[in-house]
């Protein structure tokens, strides 16, 4: 930064390094900050794909790329809209719950749960490039796997689940909803 502040220019390479190398000092303290270890326990993104490359990422893991990187601020920005919309809102719910299996080193990060009477709710937020008709089939994968580790956290309570995807480009959102454990 020193050159470009002495001679006013900036170099493309410059800023993609910064971008990555940043982004990714960022992403690796507020993984562990909030999610703590996740090399210990199978989280709830890692049961939506291939169990073979989520076995071999958990055992030889890799730094996500820029795109990758980008792609997790912007989920990032959608939660914090919806929160920031619910706060306003003087809404009662718990932001990235932590439902742990008792036995199995499965753990969830719910991005938000609510409660009713007899009923917990979660809410799973997807950052979008065009709201899809249908959920896609790995978002409905990991809500189940939410709902279930929450199920056996809250034995008797009826589990609810939703995806809230939202578009930041063209502001469209829809809730897909109706999921029971």
């Amino acid at each position: 930064w020193l050159k470009f502040i002495e001679e006013s220019e900036i170099s493309c390479h410059m800023i993609e390094y910064y971008l990555s190398e940043g982004l990714k000092k960022v992403n690796r303290e507020a993984t562990l900050r909030e999610l703590g270890d996740r090399s210990r326990y199978i989280g709830s993104s890692d049961v939506t794909g291939c169990m073979r490359k989520t076995v071999m990422e958990k055992l030889n893991p890799n730094e996500p790329d820029l795109v990758t990187l980008l792609r997790f601020e912007r989920g990032h920005m959608v939660e914090g809209i919806l929160k920031k919309a619910l706060d306003a809102m003087d809404c009662k719910y718990e932001y990235q719950h932590e439902s742990v299996h008792p036995e199995a080193p499965f753990k969830s990060h719910i991005d938000f749960l609510f409660h009713g009477k007899d009923t917990d709710a979660t809410l799973e937020c997807k950052s979008v490039s065009g709201i899809p008709t249908t959920p896609y089939e790995n978002w409905i994968i990991q809500l189940h796997y939410q709902m279930g580790l929450l199920a056996l956290e809250k034995p008797g309570r009826k589990i609810r689940g939703a995806i809230f995807a939202l578009d930041l480009n063209s502001g469209q959102e829809k809730v897909f909803n109706g999921y029971q454990f």
